[in-house]
């Protein structure tokens, strides 16, 4: 099983939600209002409206199917910020 970690811009959620969809990925966890520094700069955990703030979704699926949605959000993410992260994962 894989993990994957999309930390992006709260306005790309719905798109990042279809994207999932599309690649048959129904389970995943959303965090909203997640907080760091990165290239972009400091980003706040919550603000007094949604747009400026980021998202984490977590999924955990058969790599066949995050590797697929890996590579659409990739392309999606060109122009935002955030980051697509894929590592090992063990469910007990």
């Amino acid at each position: 099983m894989k993990k994957l970690e999309i930390i992006l811009e709260s306005v790309k959620l719905n798109p990042a939600l279809r994207i999932l969809k599309e690649c048959e990925i129904s389970g995943y966890t959303l965090i909203h209002g997640v907080a760091g520094t990165g290239k972009h700069g400091r980003q706040q955990g919550f603000e007094l409206t949604d747009v400026t703030t980021n998202v984490m979704i977590i999924v955990v699926e058969e790599p066949e199917k995050i590797y697929k949605a890996a590579e659409k959000l990739k392309t999606m993410l060109k122009n935002y910020s955030g980051m697509v992260l894929i590592s090992d994962v063990e469910v007990f």
